[in-house]
Protein backbone atom coordinates (compact mmCIF):
# COMPACT_ATOMS: atom_id res chain seq x y z
CA UNK A 1 0.00 0.00 0.00
CA UNK A 2 1.32 3.32 -0.66
CA UNK A 3 0.76 6.15 1.39
CA UNK A 4 1.12 9.76 0.58
CA UNK A 5 3.58 11.65 2.24
CA UNK A 6 0.76 14.04 3.66
CA UNK A 7 -1.16 11.03 5.19
CA UNK A 8 1.32 8.81 6.16
CA UNK A 9 1.49 9.63 9.68
CA UNK A 10 -2.79 9.44 10.18
CA UNK A 11 -2.18 5.61 8.25
CA UNK A 12 0.33 4.50 11.01
CA UNK A 13 -1.46 5.87 13.81
CA UNK A 14 -4.94 4.17 12.43
CA UNK A 15 -2.61 1.09 11.69
CA UNK A 16 -1.54 1.21 15.75
CA UNK A 17 -5.00 2.77 17.14
CA UNK A 18 -7.03 -0.58 14.94
CA UNK A 19 -4.28 -2.97 16.67
CA UNK A 20 -3.93 -4.32 13.30
CA UNK A 21 -0.32 -5.23 13.94
CA UNK A 22 0.40 -8.94 14.02
CA UNK A 23 1.41 -10.09 17.67
CA UNK A 24 4.83 -11.32 15.67
CA UNK A 25 5.82 -7.71 14.99
CA UNK A 26 8.24 -7.20 17.15
CA UNK A 27 8.16 -4.02 19.85
CA UNK A 28 10.60 -2.15 17.55
CA UNK A 29 8.23 -1.83 14.28
CA UNK A 30 5.35 -1.12 16.69
CA UNK A 31 7.07 1.54 18.42
CA UNK A 32 8.22 3.05 14.95
CA UNK A 33 4.72 2.49 13.75
CA UNK A 34 3.44 4.44 16.47
CA UNK A 35 6.24 6.95 15.61
CA UNK A 36 5.53 7.35 12.25
CA UNK A 37 8.74 6.18 11.30
CA UNK A 38 9.41 2.66 9.87
CA UNK A 39 11.55 3.42 6.94
CA UNK A 40 13.91 5.66 9.12
CA UNK A 41 15.34 2.67 11.44
CA UNK A 42 18.07 -0.42 10.20
CA UNK A 43 16.75 -2.47 13.27
CA UNK A 44 13.39 -2.28 12.48
CA UNK A 45 13.74 -3.29 8.87
CA UNK A 46 15.68 -6.04 9.73
CA UNK A 47 13.09 -6.71 12.30
CA UNK A 48 10.46 -6.31 9.82
CA UNK A 49 12.89 -8.72 7.44
CA UNK A 50 12.85 -11.32 9.91
CA UNK A 51 8.91 -11.36 9.69
CA UNK A 52 8.82 -11.37 6.27
CA UNK A 53 11.10 -14.75 6.31
CA UNK A 54 9.05 -15.88 9.38
CA UNK A 55 5.19 -15.42 8.06
CA UNK A 56 5.81 -14.74 4.04
CA UNK A 57 1.78 -15.08 3.82
CA UNK A 58 1.92 -11.34 5.08
CA UNK A 59 3.37 -9.91 2.54
CA UNK A 60 3.18 -8.90 -1.03
CA UNK A 61 6.15 -6.51 -0.94
CA UNK A 62 8.05 -5.32 0.76
CA UNK A 63 11.15 -2.18 0.33
CA UNK A 64 14.24 -1.97 2.47
CA UNK A 65 16.13 0.97 2.13
CA UNK A 66 19.49 1.71 3.89
CA UNK A 67 20.56 -2.03 4.62
CA UNK A 68 22.56 -4.57 2.46
CA UNK A 69 25.08 -6.98 3.50
CA UNK A 70 24.89 -5.52 6.89
CA UNK A 71 22.05 -7.76 7.72
CA UNK A 72 24.05 -10.91 6.79
CA UNK A 73 26.96 -10.01 8.87
CA UNK A 74 27.80 -9.62 12.54
CA UNK A 75 28.09 -6.17 13.66
CA UNK A 76 31.57 -6.49 15.24
CA UNK A 77 30.97 -3.88 17.92
CA UNK A 78 29.49 -1.17 16.27
CA UNK A 79 26.38 -1.25 18.11
CA UNK A 80 28.37 -0.76 20.87
CA UNK A 81 30.29 2.16 19.56
CA UNK A 82 27.19 3.74 18.50
CA UNK A 83 25.65 3.19 21.78
CA UNK A 84 28.70 4.89 23.49
CA UNK A 85 28.56 7.86 20.87
CA UNK A 86 24.93 8.56 22.27
CA UNK A 87 25.73 8.47 25.27
CA UNK A 88 28.39 10.84 24.74
CA UNK A 89 31.56 8.69 25.29
CA UNK A 90 32.55 8.18 21.91
CA UNK A 91 35.99 9.97 20.42
CA UNK A 92 35.82 12.35 18.08
CA UNK A 93 37.60 10.19 15.35
CA UNK A 94 34.84 8.04 15.82
CA UNK A 95 32.58 9.99 12.89
CA UNK A 96 30.24 7.12 12.23
CA UNK A 97 29.37 6.56 15.64
CA UNK A 98 29.24 10.44 16.26
CA UNK A 99 26.76 10.97 13.03
CA UNK A 100 24.09 8.27 14.42
CA UNK A 101 24.43 10.29 17.88
CA UNK A 102 23.87 13.16 16.42
CA UNK A 103 20.47 11.80 14.83
CA UNK A 104 20.11 10.01 18.13
CA UNK A 105 19.56 13.21 19.79
CA UNK A 106 16.73 14.90 17.40
CA UNK A 107 13.74 16.44 18.79
CA UNK A 108 11.17 13.14 19.22
CA UNK A 109 13.99 10.83 19.50
CA UNK A 110 14.68 8.56 22.39
CA UNK A 111 18.56 8.61 22.92
CA UNK A 112 18.37 6.41 25.85
CA UNK A 113 16.55 3.72 23.90
CA UNK A 114 18.38 3.98 21.00
CA UNK A 115 21.39 3.28 22.44
CA UNK A 116 19.74 -0.03 24.39
CA UNK A 117 18.30 -1.02 20.84
CA UNK A 118 21.99 -0.58 19.30
CA UNK A 119 23.85 -2.71 22.23
CA UNK A 120 20.60 -5.60 21.83
CA UNK A 121 22.67 -8.57 20.46
CA UNK A 122 21.62 -8.96 17.02
CA UNK A 123 21.99 -12.75 14.69
CA UNK A 124 22.74 -11.71 11.41
CA UNK A 125 20.16 -13.41 8.47
CA UNK A 126 21.48 -16.62 7.10
CA UNK A 127 20.51 -17.15 3.17
CA UNK A 128 18.49 -20.03 4.29
CA UNK A 129 16.18 -17.90 6.17
CA UNK A 130 16.08 -14.76 3.30
CA UNK A 131 15.16 -18.07 1.21
CA UNK A 132 11.62 -17.53 3.10
CA UNK A 133 11.05 -14.06 2.17
CA UNK A 134 9.14 -15.00 -0.77
CA UNK A 135 7.10 -11.75 -1.30
CA UNK A 136 8.64 -9.57 -3.95
CA UNK A 137 11.34 -7.14 -2.47
CA UNK A 138 13.19 -4.01 -3.50
CA UNK A 139 16.40 -3.14 -1.80
CA UNK A 140 17.39 0.74 -1.94
CA UNK A 141 20.75 1.29 -0.77
CA UNK A 142 23.04 4.33 -1.87
CA UNK A 143 26.59 3.49 -3.25
CA UNK A 144 28.08 5.67 -0.41
CA UNK A 145 26.56 3.58 2.51
CA UNK A 146 28.08 1.95 4.90
CA UNK A 147 25.26 -0.83 5.06
CA UNK A 148 25.88 -2.01 1.72
CA UNK A 149 26.56 -3.34 -1.24
CA UNK A 150 23.03 -4.47 -1.40
CA UNK A 151 24.05 -6.93 -3.62
CA UNK A 152 24.50 -9.84 -1.71
CA UNK A 153 21.13 -9.55 -0.01
CA UNK A 154 19.37 -9.12 -3.50
CA UNK A 155 21.08 -12.66 -4.43
CA UNK A 156 20.05 -14.28 -1.15
CA UNK A 157 16.17 -13.46 -1.46
CA UNK A 158 14.16 -15.51 -3.67
CA UNK A 159 12.35 -12.66 -5.71
CA UNK A 160 14.10 -9.53 -5.41
CA UNK A 161 15.58 -6.22 -7.18
CA UNK A 162 18.51 -4.18 -6.16
CA UNK A 163 18.22 -0.07 -6.81
CA UNK A 164 21.14 2.41 -6.15
CA UNK A 165 21.19 5.55 -5.35
CA UNK A 166 24.36 7.41 -7.08
CA UNK A 167 26.18 9.60 -4.36
CA UNK A 168 24.15 8.89 -1.25
CA UNK A 169 25.20 7.88 2.16
CA UNK A 170 23.40 5.96 4.61
CA UNK A 171 22.19 8.90 6.17
CA UNK A 172 21.00 10.98 3.19
CA UNK A 173 19.00 7.66 2.23
CA UNK A 174 15.37 8.69 3.41
CA UNK A 175 15.60 12.06 2.09
CA UNK A 176 17.09 10.88 -1.75
CA UNK A 177 14.35 11.77 -4.31
CA UNK A 178 15.96 8.70 -5.68
CA UNK A 179 14.26 6.59 -3.69
CA UNK A 180 10.93 7.56 -3.19
CA UNK A 181 11.09 7.60 -6.78
CA UNK A 182 12.11 3.82 -6.80
CA UNK A 183 9.42 2.97 -4.04
CA UNK A 184 6.29 4.40 -5.54
CA UNK A 185 7.12 2.79 -8.90
CA UNK A 186 8.10 -0.29 -7.43
CA UNK A 187 5.17 -0.18 -5.52
CA UNK A 188 2.85 1.00 -8.25
CA UNK A 189 3.64 -2.22 -10.44
CA UNK A 190 1.20 -4.94 -10.46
Amino acid sequence: VWVPRSRQSAYMRALVDAEALPREFGGSLRRALEKNSPWQSKAVQGELLRVATQHPHRFRKLVLAGIGNNVLQSDDGAGERIAAAIEGRAPDSDTHANVFAQYAHQPGNDPVALAAIMRRPRQPLTADELAGATCTTMVVIGDRDFAGPGDPLVAALPDARLTVLRNVDHFATPEAFGLWDAVIEFLGDA
